[in-house]
């Protein structure tokens, strides 16, 4: 029995001592003492009522977290079709889903291909490039609480690309200083940035700008390596694929993982919620498998019906891109390829896709 409940007992007993039979004539000459008492009990009883109710409190709240799923449903829903809002903004608030389309050929200067689906809205808003990044940003990345998103200059300035974080919210661009670095990502809690230089993985804190730890890595040059490094959902380690493979390593920079001739598939979205396995992509073979970091090896992802390449996690299951343009969509199904859906269609005419993210909210997404 708790301390809490011993109080509570007592209390009661007291009170119970206290009650007493009185004659009426004792009653009427004693009123004094009567209100005395009175006040008394009451003190008491209050006493009591606030015992109650922190006895009732405290229980709750054990059960609460007894009880808690290792994944929560999220309130967000993915719509059904997701279609474009031509009308840009550099606020569109918090989101549950960024796409980033294929640069057209050749580049049109006055396109940047990217797209946030606010959490309030069923439309993706366009979200136009700074005059800092240029017309198509090096790289982007959604934030995991889906309020912000990083970005480095366009490759036209390769040798010293700047960074920013842009505030969906509030349209807000924090420029980090002027620092520099290639494929930032932001830690799920906002506060860390890991970034790549052009022999170093960097990971600093974004209020400071004080270095946390750098890791020596020989990174790949092709672009494309900017969709591997993400951070676990739990912020205690990143991802960060190299020439050799993929590297996973904590916040002071120790290797905790390897994996040869391996990248994980987009960014964050390999992360499975849980923080305890990683969607690789083996380009020797063009196959994906999922790693689970406690050691006990791969498992082959199973390819879904008309599905092109692995995406990230919605709760238990594998997010898949499928589709051609004009008939894209998102299947999400089990590690083996089965019981696969539709998780969301596209309406964007015959526009390509790049890639897709979404945040924490609908990762967690979990079919029962």
């Amino acid at each position: 029995m708790t301390t809490l409940e011993d109080r509570l007992r007592d209390t009661l007993n007291d009170m119970a001592a206290e009650a007493h039979q009185v004659p009426l004539l004792q009653r009427l000459d004693g009123r004094s003492a009567l209100r005395h008492g009175r006040h008394r009990r009451r003190r008491m009883v209050a006493f009591a009522a606030a015992t109650v109710v922190a006895v009732v409190t405290a229980t709750a709240a054990v059960a609460l977290r007894l009880d808690r799923p290792t994944i929560v449903e999220p309130i967000e829903r993915p719509p059904k079709v997701l279609r474009l809002s031509e009308t840009p903004s550099g606020s569109p608030g918090r989101a549950r889903l960024v796409v980033i389309l294929a640069r057209p050929s050749p580049v049109d200067i006055h396109e940047d291909p990217l797209y946030v689906l606010p959490a309030t809205r069923d439309a993706a808003i366009h979200l136009p490039a700074s005059e800092r990044t240029g017309s198509s940003p090096y790289s982007q990345q959604l934030s995991a609480d889906g309020t912000r998103l990083i970005r480095v200059e366009d490759s036209t300035r390769y040798d010293e690309p700047k960074m920013e974080i842009v505030n969906l919210v509030t349209g807000d661009v924090d420029e980090l200083g002027g620092r520099v670095g290639y494929c930032p990502a932001l830690s799920p809690d906002n506060r860390t940035v890991a970034a790549y230089s052009k022999t170093d993985l960097h990971i600093f804190d974004v209020d400071t700008l004080t270095p946390r730890s750098v890791r020596r890595v020989t990174i790949p040059p092709d672009v494309n390596f900017c969709r591997g490094l993400g951070w676990s959902p739990d912020g205690r380690r990143v991802a960060a694929p190299t020439q050799s493979g993929t590297v996973v390593v904590d916040r002071t920079g120790t290797v905790q993982h390897r994996w040869a001739n391996q990248s994980p598939v987009n960014a964050g979205s390999s992360w499975s919620p849980d923080s305890e396995r990683i969607l690789l992509y083996d380009a020797r073979g063009g196959s994906y498998s999922i790693a689970r970091l406690d050691g006990s090896g791969e498992t082959v992802v199973g390819r879904p019906s008309d599905a092109q390449r692995p995406l990230g996690w919605a709760g238990s299951q594998v997010v898949w891109l499928g589709g051609q343009p004009g008939s894209y969509r998102l299947i999400a199904a089990d590690p083996d390829g089965s019981h696969a859906r539709t998780w969301m269609e596209f309406d964007l005419g015959d526009r390509p896709i790049a890639t897709v993210s979404w945040s924490a909210g609908l990762a967690g997404t979990a079919r029962r």
